[in-house]
């Protein structure tokens, strides 16, 4: 079985713990082996998904689910 992994940037308005952890549960309860790193440069919140089997469709749910504005940037 062939998976296509895919690696995500976003610039987000995650700026607090809680976020950060729900969007890690959700995603890693869909692709456990993706890695995820989030990083912030001035107000700048930038999250980065390595190695995800997740598709775009369902990481914006997931945004939405949580109330995270976000803005793709490549992948």
């Amino acid at each position: 079985m062939t998976t296509n992994l895919t690696n995500y940037l976003f610039s987000t308005n995650i700026d607090s713990v809680y976020q950060e952890f729900w969007v890690t549960y959700e995603l890693m309860n869909r692709s456990p082996n993706a890695i995820l790193n989030f990083k912030t440069e001035q107000n700048n919140h930038l999250m980065s998904i390595e190695n995800s089997s997740i598709s775009l469709s369902e990481l914006q749910l997931i945004f939405m689910e949580h109330q995270i504005k976000y803005n793709h940037i490549q992948s």
